[in-house]
């Protein structure tokens, strides 16, 4: 009888392959650590820091009945409009703002002959 059974070819040793390859896995590795810290990872702490402030600033406001708050709601309101104005072209003191741009002069800007 003739035997119908599928034989897979044998996987070759290839060892410089497999050297390549690891070389290349601990050239990435090595080359990640010169990567600097992201935005988020400069930004660690600051919170605690700004708590622990606040907490030696006040060190009793955690016995106070009243909650923090921030501005009254006509003061907000008022910024609120009066920033929204400053997109429309309008300040809000009802008059233009310029400012030029142009190179400052020292020494008098006169000029010598």
């Amino acid at each position: 009888m003739h035997d119908t059974r599928k034989t897979l070819p044998s996987a070759p040793n290839h060892p410089i392959g497999l050297l390549t390859g690891i070389g290349f896995v601990c050239i990435l590795l090595s080359l990640s650590g010169c990567c600097g810290p992201t935005a988020l990872e400069r930004d660690y702490g600051k919170s605690w820091a700004y708590n622990q402030a606040v907490q030696l600033a006040n060190p009793e406001a955690g016995k106070e009945s009243t909650p923090a708050t921030g501005l009254p709601p006509k003061a907000a309101e008022n910024i609120m409009k009066s920033y929204d104005k400053s997109f429309s072209g309008k300040a809000a003191g009802g008059g233009t703002t310029s400012i030029n741009l142009g190179p400052m002069m020292t020494g008098g800007g006169g000029s010598s002959q």
